[in-house]
């Protein structure tokens, strides 16, 4: 009976595993959505106006450019990760190696990199705008 409990206790853990993929799923979504945000308001020629003339819009765009790359390729990490959960929580794999640690803590990193390296552009554009 133990193994059976320990199994049923392992089967949620990496069910718990998977929602939080599907978390970080729809946080890369909300960054994409903020990304283009960003991007609509440096392509208008009215937002110029409002920003001291040190701003500079092209790096700005760059910078969105390299976070939107970032952010297309940890998605399909999350993915990768979740398609490498879902055998092990159906039952079709038994082999869970240190790995799938290392993936999950490596992915949770990049996840709140990626968040919080979006919400410092956005205050930079913010802060730009003010002073």
């Amino acid at each position: 009976m133990a193994a059976t409990i320990t199994d049923k206790e392992l089967n949620t853990e990496l069910q718990e595993l998977y929602l939080t993929g599907k978390q970080w799923l729809s946080d890369v979504e909300f960054l994409n959505s903020e990304q283009h945000f960003l991007e609509q308001l440096i392509a208008n020629p009215n937002w110029n106006t409002y920003y001291q003339p040190h701003t500079n819009t092209t790096t700005i765009a760059n910078t969105l450019a390299q976070a939107g790359e970032r952010h297309r390729q940890l998605y399909l990490n999350i993915v990768h990760f979740m398609n490498e959960l879902e055998p092990l929580i159906t039952g079709t794999s038994n082999t869970i190696g240190i790995r799938l640690i290392e993936d999950f803590s490596t992915l949770q990193y990049e996840v709140n990199e990626a968040l919080f390296s979006l919400k410092a552009i956005k205050y930079y554009v913010v802060d730009s705008k003010i002073n």
